[in-house]
């Protein structure tokens, strides 16, 4: 399919079934395991760069503080109200009710009722843009971003403390193992470590590349 290297996120359901999203609102499903695509409508031009799912109900973000929301594993979608202009690079979604989204502008906002209202959250001590936020167990979170920044919350998103980090370079992606095996890479093919939860972070060196890393996922 021509689009697909248009396609930044990805959410398989099943070794059949996924929804990519990507460039100018473009979103996509297969239900064939990737071998065929199959447009579908947002009416938005903004481009997405992450989707996440609970059951049927689903978000994903983007730029111009685009979030659009399904209700039927991703064959329509609705968009939410904005509250900010940042690009949302990456959503967690804790529950049907809680999702946080992170992005450029040292932005964080959250929704606690399925994306009726969302607010943004000033906590936390953080002048760098967040590029990937993963939830970790129940409602516990971890962000990161440029200049090395690494954030946990454990109550939904909703509080951040900054996590010291063993390097100052920006870190691209985030992702979890299970609940408390984490790992995060970033640019010059930095490789992060954590085996509680987020708490402590060691540097991975050996066999390592000095390309930049923009995704991880286990």
């Amino acid at each position: 399919n021509s689009n697909i290297s248009s396609q930044n996120d990805f959410y398989f359901s099943d070794s059949l079934n996924a929804i990519g999203v990507g460039e100018d609102g473009l979103v996509r499903k297969t239900t064939n395991g990737g071998y065929n695509w199959s447009g579908i409508n947002t009416n938005v031009r903004d481009s997405l760069y992450s989707i996440c799912f609970s059951g049927s109900t689903g978000f994903t973000s983007g730029g111009s503080g685009t979030i659009l929301k399904t209700t039927n594993t991703g064959l329509t979608w609705v968009a939410q109200s904005k509250i900010t202009a940042a690009t949302l690079t990456s959503l967690a979604m804790f529950d049907n009710d809680n999702v946080t989204a992170v992005g450029s502008g040292r932005k964080i906002i959250r929704t606690t009722n399925g994306g009726t209202n969302w607010i943004s959250v000033t906590s936390g001590t953080y002048s760098s843009g967040l590029n990937s936020v993963v939830k970790v167990s129940g409602g516990t979170a971890i962000a990161v971003g440029d200049n090395g920044i690494i954030m946990k919350s454990t109550n939904f998103g909703a509080n951040w403390s900054n996590v010291t980090n063993p390097v100052m370079t920006t870190l691209k992606s985030v992702k979890f193992g299970d609940a408390v095996n984490g790992t995060a890479v970033g640019i010059g093919g930095i490789i992060l470590r954590t085996t509680n939860s987020g708490d402590n972070w060691s540097q991975i060196t050996a066999d390592k590349t000095f390309n930049d890393l923009n995704s991880v996922y286990f």
